[in-house]
């Protein structure tokens, strides 16, 4: 239990708490007005390594240091309680400038470490069958893979070069946002890429670019109209899954050409169906959404662990029927039938 001294450095820090975001340790007991003498060494390396811990995130460091792999799950016990846990994933939270709390259970931002990228999902013990939050990152490498390493690259290239309308589908780390990044480094250096997202993982260098990112007072859904005004020779949604489907579907049917999203599916035919799934659920009234969707869609791109496993030409449809050409198959059958 903290007493004397060590409670009143906490509970100095607590009051201040936004204030100490930035700070180092040295400099907070002078800030707070604190007396750092009064502790004997014991005590003093605990305050300094509760401090290290929950605004400097020294035991996150440490485990993503000695972690390499691309996902990390941070759900077993580390050295810090539940308690100061969540006080230190808070902390986080508001370092980043988003609210994370039993308000806003659910956060997913991109956050930086010792140089490295990452993209964290924070779950709050509100929603949780424990007390304990949850975490989990992903790493961005920041590397650029060039087409060359993919199969298929004549083909890939060929699309960017033609303005094709592409989605590239597949389930959760399975490569999407890496590919569209490589395929995005492909276009021209004079055309005005917009780039939608609610998370900031596409970077692009030496590109010209407005990059919008969701809020809780702007949404995809908002910038999807935005889009339109502002001369785009390319819009690019980083993941298509809710409302923003009409807005982008309606733009491709007025001629915008170019357009690539992500959108989690088991294959490449399969996404025809979840596109009409997401357009008939958020524009029922709308007879001709399947039409749209197989008219201006022109190809789609199904990936397995980082590897391309099939690619498809839209055709048109029959009836309720999409029709399509494989382009290309890998040698490696998806995990999943292809329907």
């Amino acid at each position: 239990m903290r007493s004397g001294i060590l409670l009143d450095f906490y509970q100095e820090v607590n009051r201040n708490r936004s204030a100490l975001l930035f700070k180092d340790f040295d400099s907070t007991w002078g800030f707070l007005g604190l007396n750092p003498e009064i502790l004997d060494d014991k005590n003093s390396l605990v305050c300094q390594d509760w401090f290290k811990n929950v605004f400097q995130f020294k035991f996150i460091r440490e485990i993503l240091k000695e972690d390499q792999s691309n996902e990390i799950l941070l759900h077993r016990k580390t050295e810090l309680n539940d308690e100061d846990l969540l006080y230190a994933l808070e902390n986080l939270a508001l370092k980043n400038n988003q609210n994370w709390n039993t308000s806003c259970p659910y956060l997913s931002t991109k956050v930086s470490f010792d140089g490295e990228s990452f993209r964290v999902t924070l779950i709050h013990p509100e929603i949780t069958n424990g007390s304990r939050a949850r975490v989990f990152f992903r790493r961005h490498r920041a590397e650029a893979i060039e087409l060359s390493s993919y199969d298929a690259p004549d083909i890939l290239e060929e699309l960017v070069r033609s303005k094709k309308n592409i989605i590239l589908c597949g389930g959760t780390g399975s490569g999407k946002t890496t590919l569209l990044q490589s395929l995005l480094n492909l276009s021209p250096e004079d055309e005005h890429l917009v780039i939608l997202e609610d998370t900031n993982e596409i970077a692009l260098e030496d590109k010209n670019t407005t990059h919008l990112l969701s809020s809780e007072n702007a949404s995809l859904l908002d910038f999807c109209s935005y889009a339109l005004r502002i001369s785009p020779d390319r819009i690019i949604l980083g993941e298509l899954r809710g409302a923003e489907v009409v807005p982008l579907v309606l733009a491709m049917n007025t001629g915008h050409r170019g357009f690539m999203t992500t959108i989690h599916a088991n294959s490449a035919p399969e996404c025809l169906n979840r596109l009409r799934t997401l357009l008939e659920f958020y524009a029922p009234k709308n007879s001709q959404s399947f039409s749209m969707i197989c008219q201006n869609i022109d190809t789609i791109i199904y990936m397995e662990d980082k590897k391309i496993i099939e690619i498809i030409s839209v055709l048109g449809f029959d009836g309720s029927t999409p029709l399509y050409d494989f382009v290309f198959r890998s040698e490696r059958e998806p995990v999943h039938e292809v329907l």
